[in-house]
């Protein structure tokens, strides 16, 4: 695994990056400070045995309050998500737990009527970090996903 930043319009932004194939980004809120290598680092390594992962370290710093247009108001922020999410013509996967303490119970129902063609996985045993809690099947949804 490697670290890397990169600099777009004076926004330096950490990745980890490693593996080589096709590409995969992982992406996962951090709102509570973790990093690219807590969140994704047992399965990073085992994806990049089958493709080119990249993490953004915190990736909070991607949607914060300075990259966002001036006169932005915060009420806009769930409208403007759907709205944007609507337009992917690329399916998702969408990954859930059954026992999530953090999200609603039927928030990834509604995501993938959002974008059409995208897929729900619920992990049965996990509360919100299926990457860790159930390491195995996470890289096998993930990749049979992406290989499919």
């Amino acid at each position: 695994m490697q670290h890397r930043t990169l600099r777009v319009e004076g926004v330096e932004t950490h990745f980890l990056e490693a593996g080589e194939g096709p590409d995969l980004v992982l992406l996962h809120g951090g709102e509570y400070g973790a990093s690219a290598e807590a969140t994704w680092g047992p399965a990073m390594a085992r994806l990049a045995e089958r493709f080119r992962v990249v993490a953004p370290g915190h990736w909070e710093a991607l949607s914060a309050a300075r990259l966002r247009p001036p006169g932005y108001r915060r009420g806009n922020a769930a409208d403007e998500f759907v709205q944007r999410l609507s337009s992917v013509e690329t399916p998702l996967l969408i990954l859930s737990c059954d026992h999530d303490p953090l999200n609603q119970p039927d928030w990834d129902q509604r995501l993938r009527r959002i974008v059409p063609g995208s897929r729900v996985h619920r992990f049965r045993r996990s509360a919100h970090e299926p990457q860790i809690e159930e390491l195995d099947e996470f890289v096998e949804v993930v990749a049979r996903f992406l290989l499919a």
